[in-house]
């Protein structure tokens, strides 16, 4: 089957298509790409980018990236692009894609994703063996559960699921159940009960784990309004303390959260809309370091682990935000690549070490596809760092 526009406008905001999305509506494009070798002349160091293809950037390794290609029949492809060999290797395929979160997980070599795929579409959890280079089907789920966000601990992986079908945030049973790979068994960490209609009760909307604790983000129904919470957890499910985030929900005009991001005492959270914004927490509280910024995005990782340097970044400009998360100095550099034809930054990967791969691409709103211009860098945080203040 063909994934239909609806579908292939959630893939571009939740699958990392951006490279591909258009500036003013979403719709896809075809994209010329700068460099198709990874040693071309200039400043910085490219990677190959299909411009034939839907692309999905999906992780950055310490030695490669990993992405999507979606085919006219609705099934997705995946490679892995070796950035020391410069060598492709073809991973699999998941028939009839349908959707996925852009939260991806790294634990013991294999990079783990749900995505509602198939005929039904349940789909289930599926992993990409970096070792074996393979991508195969884990679990196959009951009902449809429309964005499955994963997290990963030092040896389980973490999922946000529903008991019914429809998003977690409509449905009225949520919980995080924690799969252990050694042992294929799951079980469940947290589970509230709600009822959305009536906003009483609690559902969960989304959630990330920092490898130490868990961050929750709870919708409470109180007296007929529904009051957010950031609550913090053990890896176990105790309870440890919460977070009143009503300030924040009414300035993103209580959309729905697309991602949450905890690096030790430092928080970023974003919305559909692409509004995001980054603070601290102390305490029982919340503390804004930025404005509440439309395409204030932050650089994608699959690894739990805080980096001692977090990367954000303005999306369609060169302004690239650099944190560290032991002080909390956020400093911003500048990065415009080497091509004139690409005038701002659509997407970053981090990987778990130093480095990042760079997305820039040309935002204009009179061009035609044939037009736009992309280019894919890979930098170190070093190189990042040189020109920030």
């Amino acid at each position: 089957m063909r994934i239909n526009r609806f579908f292939a406008s959630c893939l571009l905001l939740c699958m990392l298509a951006a490279a591909c999305a258009s500036a003013d509506n979403g719709s896809t494009e075809a994209v010329r790409s700068s460099s198709n070798d990874s040693s071309a002349s200039g400043k910085y160091a490219t990677l190959p980018f299909n411009p034939s293809k839907i692309q999905m950037l999906l992780a950055l390794t310490k030695d490669s990236y990993i992405y999507g290609e979606l085919d006219g029949q609705g099934d997705c492809h995946y490679f892995r692009y070796d950035i020391y060999t410069k060598k492709t290797a073809a991973l699999g395929t998941v028939k009839l894609f349908h959707v996925a979160s852009n939260s991806m997980a790294m634990l013991n070599n294999r990079l783990y994703f749900h995505a509602g795929a198939g005929e039904n579409p349940n789909g289930g959890l599926f992993a990409i063996d970096l070792k074996k280079n393979s991508v195969k089907q884990i679990q196959t789920e009951d009902h449809f559960m429309g964005l499955v966000y994963v997290a990963a601990t030092t040896d389980k992986l973490l999922m946000l699921k529903s008991e019914a079908s429809g998003s977690a945030a409509s449905a009225g049973t949520t919980y995080i159940e924690a799969y252990d790979p050694a042992k294929d068994k799951t079980s469940r960490v947290l589970e509230v009960h709600g009822d959305p209609a009536a906003k009483s009760g609690e559902s969960i909307s989304n959630f990330t784990s920092d490898n130490k604790q868990l961050y929750v983000l709870l919708q409470k129904g109180d007296s007929g309004k529904v009051v957010p919470y950031l609550s913090i957890y053990s890896l176990d499910g105790t309870f440890i303390r919460s977070i009143n985030l009503s300030a924040i929900y009414e300035k993103m005009l209580n959309q729905p959260i697309s991602e949450v991001k905890v690096m030790n005492d430092y928080l970023f959270i974003s919305n559909f809309s692409g509004n995001g914004i980054l603070g601290k927490i102390d305490g029982d509280s919340f503390i804004p370091i930025t404005d509440l910024t439309l395409d204030f995005d932050h650089a994608q990782s699959a690894s739990s682990a805080t980096r001692k340097i977090e990367v954000f970044f303005q999306k369609g400009t060169n302004d690239v935000y650099l944190l560290n998360t032991a002080t909390g100095e956020l400093k911003k550099s500048v990065f415009t690549g080497d091509s004139a034809d690409d005038n701002g930054i659509a997407y970053i990967l981090e990987d778990e070490q130093n480095h990042a791969a760079i997305l820039r691409r040309s935002f204009a709103r009179d061009l035609t596809p044939e037009q736009v211009h992309a280019s894919f860098y890979y930098v170190s945080l070093e190189e990042l760092a040189a020109n920030a203040n």
